[in-house]
C-alpha cells in the first residue's frame, strides 16, 4: 500500500493533494534534526557512492559539506547509505512516530520522496515541484509500516535554471527536554599520526560545542601523541575540550575502561563514546549516534558500522552477534552479504540492505554507551584485547539493554581478513588473547551446557597447531587455558605483563626467527620443490595414514608457498620451508615425540575444563562483577 506523507501547513495551492509538500508552520510539533544531508570532499570521488546513488552525475557540483548544485536537467538520487533514512531502525528502537524531511532549495526543479520495505520494494510516496523563489519543501512520513526494515530517501531533478540544495535534514518529533552530551574516549598505542588526524576532524565539527564535553586520548604508547608535529596546532583548536591521559599499556580494554571510568566519575556527560585510534571518521557519525540514543525509550548502546579503510565504498559489517553454539562472532542477519561494495551495487538495487539487522554487540571501533549503563553494569573486563566489546554487549543484553548498529553512522577502519584460523590472528601473539578471552566470555555468557561446541573447537584448533608444527602458537594456546584455570582474580594483575611475556616467547620458536637464520639452519638438507613432493604421494588418505602412525615421510625437505603448506600436508615431510603471509619464511620440523606429549597435555586440559565447566561458570560470573567494578579499575589505574 502506498503511504502518503503528512504535509505541514499546506498552502492553498498544495492542499488539494495529500501527496504534496510545503514549508512547515509554527504550530506543528517541535522536530529535532537527527541526520543531516551530507556530502564528501569533492576530490574524494571513491566514496561518492555512499552519498549519491548510482553513476555520479556530470552536472553535480558539491559546494560544501551541506550543499550541492545540480546543473539544468540533471537528476541525482539521495537513496545512498549516508543520506537515506533507515526508517526500520527508528520505528523499532525509538519513540519517534514520524520522520520529517526538510530541504532548503534555490532554483527550480522537482523533488520526489521514496520509501522501501524490508524486501527492497520501492514505492513513490510523494512529489513536489519547486519554483524559483520558493524557500524549500517539507515532507512528513509516519513511522508505522517499517517494523522489519525499509528506508526513505529523495531524488532531485533540476529545472532549466539549475537547482541548489542549500541544506537538508531528516528530523523526528520530540527528543529529550535537556541537552545530552558525550565524552569521547580513544585509546592508542604508538599511532600518534592517526590520533592527530582524527583530532583534526573533530576540531572541524560544526556541532562540537553542542554535543562533546571532552575528548580523552588514553596514550599507552612510547611514541607520544603530544610529540607529534601536528599536535600543537590541533590542540590549540580544541582547547580545553582535549585531554591526554598517559598510562602504561593496558591494552584496548584498559584504555577504553579508563575512558569509561572518566566519563562515569566526572559526571559531565550522558554518554561515553569508544573510538579506535586508527579509524577515519565520517564527521556526522557522533551527532547521529547521540541523536538516536536520545530517542530510545531506555538506555541503549548505539554503534557505528565499519567500512574498509582500503576500498572505502565497501561496507565490511552491518553488525555482529555471537553464534551461541560455536561461541564465536559472526555477521548478524542470515541475509547479509558483507562485505558489500556500494560502488558495484547501490542501496536502492540491493534488496537485503533494506531488512533491519539486529545485533548482539557492536565493535568498539566506534560505539556509544550510556553512562547510566556504565553506572549499573561497571566497566570493560580487563581482557587486554579481543572479546572485551563482545563481553560488554552481552553483559548489557543480559540486563535488558540492547545494542543497535545504526545504518548511516559509520567509520572507516582496516578490516580483518579470514576467520578464526587465519594466520594473522591465531599464529601470532594475538592467539593467546583470542583463546583465553573466548573461553572466559563463554564461561560468563554462554547459555549452552559446556559452552556448546566451544571446547571441541578449541581442542580442534590446538590439535591443528600441534599437527602443523606451529609450536609458538600451540604454546600460547596451552598458556591461555592454564591462565583460565588461575581464575578471574588474576586478570587485573596480568593486564600489563602478559602481553610482554607472550611476545618474548616467540624468539624461542623457529617460525619466529629471521628468515636468514632459517635459511642457514636448513642448508644441510637437500631441497625438493613442494609440487614434486606432493606428486609422489599416492593420495591424501595414504598421507593421513602415515601421519597418524608417525611414519617417516618420503621427502627430506621441500619448499612451498603458503597455500601449499596446509597443516595436514606438513606431516608428509621431515622438514618444510614455506612462505608465511606477511612475515617471510617459516620452518616446519617434524617432531613426533614432542607432538605426542603436546596432544596428551591438550586432551587433559580440555577434559578438565569440560568436567569442571559448571564450577568455573560460577567462579567467572561472580569474579567478573569484581573485575569490572570501577573501584577495581581505580586501583589498576593507580588512582587510589
Amino acid at each position: 500500500m502506498t503511504r502518503q506523507p503528512r504535509t505541514a501547513a499546506a498552502s492553498p495551492a498544495s492542499a488539494a493533494s495529500p501527496a504534496s509538500a510545503s514549508p512547515a508552520s509554527a504550530d506543528t510539533p517541535a522536530y529535532r534534526p537527527v541526520a543531516r544531508v551530507v556530502f564528501p570532499d569533492p576530490a574524494d570521488r571513491e566514496v561518492y557512492p555512499l552519498y549519491i546513488d548510482g553513476p555520479i552525475p556530470d552536472g553535480l557540483e558539491i559546494q560544501s559539506r551541506r550543499s550541492a548544485r545540480l546543473a539544468p536537467g540533471v537528476t541525482a538520487s539521495f537513496g545512498a547509505y549516508f543520506n537515506a533514512f533507515p526508517a526500520g531502525y527508528w520505528q523499532r528502537w525509538t519513540t519517534a512516530g514520524a520522520v520529517r524531511l526538510d530541504l532548503a532549495l534555490a532554483g527550480a526543479g522537482d523533488v520526489t520522496l521514496y520509501r522501501s520495505d524490508a524486501d527492497g520494494a520501492v514505492t513513490r510516496v510523494a512529489g513536489s515541484s519547486v519554483a524559483e523563489g520558493q524557500a524549500g519543501v517539507t515532507f512528513d512520513v509516519p513511522l508505522d509500516t517499517f517494523a522489519d526494515g525499509g528506508w526513505c530517501w529523495f531524488d532531485l531533478s533540476a529545472g532549466d535554471g539549475g537547482l541548489t540544495l542549500e541544506e537538508g535534514a531528516w528530523s523526528v518529533p520530540g527528543g529529550p527536554a535537556e541537552r545530552r552530551t558525550v565524552t569521547l574516549a580513544t585509546t592508542t598505542f604508538n599511532k600518534p599520526a592517526d590520533i592527530v588526524a582524527n583530532l583534526d576532524t573533530l576540531a572541524g565539527l560544526d556541532y562540537l560545542a553542542d554535543l562533546v564535553d571532552v575528548i580523552l586520548v588514553i596514550d599507552q604508547g612510547t611514541a607520544k601523541v603530544a610529540d607529534d608535529p601536528g599536535y600543537p596546532a590541533v590542540a590549540a583548536r580544541l582547547g580545553d575540550r582535549l585531554e591526554i591521559i598517559d598510562q602504561p599499556n593496558l591494552g584496548g580494554s584498559g584504555g577504553f575502561a579508563r575512558g569509561q571510568y572518566e566519563a562515569l566519575t566526572r559526571g559531565q556527560s550522558d554518554y561515553a563514546l569508544m573510538m579506535d585510534d586508527d579509524i577515519r571518521l565520517e564527521p556526522d557519525v557522533i551527532a547521529r549516534l547521540v541523536a538516536f540514543a536520545d530517542c530510545c525509550p531506555d538506555p541503549t548502546i548505539v554503534g557505528a558500522h565499519m567500512f574498509h579503510a582500503v576500498g572505502r565504498a565497501t561496507l565490511h559489517t552491518m553488525g555482529e552477534f555471537v553464534d551461541e553454539y560455536r561461541w564465536y562472532w559472526i555477521n548478524a542477519g542470515e541475509h547479509t552479504q558483507n562485505p558489500h561494495d556500494f560502488a558495484t551495487a547501490g542501496l536502492r538495487e540491493t534488496a537485503w540492505l533494506h531488512r533491519r539487522v539486529d545485533v548482539g554487540y557492536n565493535g568498539w571501533w566506534c560505539c556509544l554507551i550510556p553512562v547510566a549503563i556504565l553506572r549499573e553494569l561497571g566497566l570493560s573486563l580487563p581482557l587486554f584485547i579481543k572479546w572485551d566489546d563482545v563481553e560488554y554487549g552481552y553483559r548489557a543484553k543480559k540486563n535488558g539493554y540492547p545494542t543497535v548498529s545504526l545504518p548511516g553512522a559509520a567509520v572507516w577502519h582496516e578490516a580483518w581478513l579470514g576467520d578464526f584460523e587465519d594466520d594473522s590472528e591465531v599464529l601470532s601473539w594475538r592467539g593467546y588473547f583470542l583463546e583465553r578471552n573466548r573461553l572466559i566470555t563463554g564461561l560468563i555468557h554462554s547459555p549452552l551446557p559446556h559452552g556448546g561446541r566451544l571446547l571441541a573447537e578449541s581442542l580442534y584448533i590446538e590439535y591443528r597447531l600441534i599437527e602443523s608444527g606451529e609450536n609458538y602458537a600451540e604454546e600460547l594456546w596451552r598458556l591461555a587455558l592454564e591462565d583460565v584455570f588461575d581464575g578471574p582474580e588474576t586478570l587485573h594483575g596480568r593486564l600489563q605483563s602478559r602481553n610482554a611475556d607472550i611476545r618474548s616467547m616467540a624468539r624461542h620458536y623457529p617460525p619466529g626467527r629471521p628468515s636468514a637464520t632459517l635459511a642457514d639452519e636448513r642448508g644441510r638438507l637437500g631441497r625438493t620443490p613442494l609440487g614434486q613432493g606432493v606428486a609422489k604421494l599416492q593420495d591424501l588418505v595414504s598421507g593421513a595414514v602415515r601421519q597418524r602412525l608417525f611414519l617417516p615421510p618420503p621427502e627430506a625437505e621441500v619448499e612451498g608457498a603458503h597455500e601449499d603448506a596446509n597443516w595436514f600436508r606438513r606431516q608428509w615431510y621431515e622438514s618444510l620451508m614455506y612462505a608465511r603471509r606477511g612475515s617471510g619464511l617459516a620452518w616446519f620440523l617434524r617432531q613426533p615425540a614432542a607432538k605426542k606429549r603436546a596432544m596428551l597435555s591438550s586432551w587433559r586440559r580440555h577434559w578438565r575444563l569440560l568436567r569442571e565447566w559448571d564450577r568455573w561458570v560460577s567462579i567467572y560470573r561472580e569474579g567478573a562483577l569484581v573485575a569490572a567494578a570501577p573501584e577495581t579499575w581505580k586501583q589498576t589505574f593507580g588512582l587510589d
